[in-house]
């Protein structure tokens, strides 16, 4: 198909697409001519973003249009060069055209200077110090009561935890406690003396401290005496009688029977050996 050669007579306008999400497309809107009138058709377009009107360097990766429809010489098609494409500088649209078939594109002159709509794109991520007119004061970090600040880091001063700063606080959440805690001070009650080391107390001890068992009556006697059910013994660990004494039995008296008119026998002191019982 014949070669043709068209130029960029008017740039309309530029303006963002209206998506869901903002997005970097933007739509450009432009006129082609050719030997003073305006095609109507379907041609192939390319642009490509530049950093300069003439030279220069591309920036990001051009963008092609396959037969695009073209009325009276007016197109409109979306355009997206990416984040790279507006980041604050200068930028030059250069469209190059070829008819649907041809090969080889014919690059328009001059380049096209970017409006400044599609840098609308660019606030979405501004940087904080490319904003004008804001407030010295905005965004400027006070350490308060019982913090530090470091450049843009907050941390607790040392000691700033006080009680009040403290509800509630589960033993769950603490680390590097022991696994028992040493008492300290007087020690009271039944003991006496101080922690870590304090003693039973004088006459701390008394029948309701013991247990009524034969492990408790052993302790008392030193192992002198035992509990066999309802018997119990001295010197022997088995007594097979209410009284199961092994051994010398001294005493001052003896008494039998329970009766008022019972009387001692063996009223003086004596050692009485026991071989056998008493009946």
């Amino acid at each position: 198909m014949r070669r043709t050669l068209f130029f960029v007579c008017l740039l309309l306008i530029l303006l963002p697409l209206m998506l869901q999400a903002m997005s970097t497309a933007f739509t450009y809107q432009g006129r082609l001519t050719h030997a003073g009138t305006a095609p109507t058709g379907a041609f192939d377009l390319q642009f490509t973003l530049y950093d300069a009107a003439l030279l220069g360097n591309p920036v990001g990766t051009s963008v092609c249009c396959a037969a695009v429809p073209v009325s009276k010489g007016l197109f409109t098609v979306p355009l997206d060069f990416g984040n790279v494409g507006f980041l604050g500088d200068d930028r030059w649209l250069e469209i190059a055209v070829k008819a649907v078939g041809d090969v080889t594109y014919t690059t328009l002159s001059p380049r096209q200077s970017i409006t400044p709509t599609p840098y609308a794109l660019f606030a979405s991520g501004v940087n904080w110090t490319d904003i004008l007119g804001r407030p010295a004061t905005f965004g400027v970090y006070q350490a308060g009561g019982g913090l530090t600040l470091t450049g843009n880091t907050f941390s607790i001063s040392a000691g700033a935890i006080t009680d009040s700063m403290i509800v509630g606080l589960s033993w769950s959440k603490l680390t590097g406690v022991p696994t028992s805690f040493s008492p300290g001070g007087a020690a009271g009650g039944d003991l006496t003396g101080t922690y870590p080391n304090p003693m039973v107390a004088a006459d701390a001890i008394t029948n309701i401290n013991l247990a009524l068992d034969a492990s408790s009556l052993a302790k008392v006697s030193g192992g002198n005496l035992a509990i066999s059910g309802t018997n119990m013994g001295i010197g022997t660990a088995s007594p097979t009688a209410k009284l199961d004494v092994a051994g010398t039995v001294k005493m001052t008296g003896f008494q039998l029977g329970n009766s008022a008119t019972a009387g001692q026998i063996f009223p003086f002191e004596f050692d009485l050996m026991i071989a056998g019982g008493v009946g």
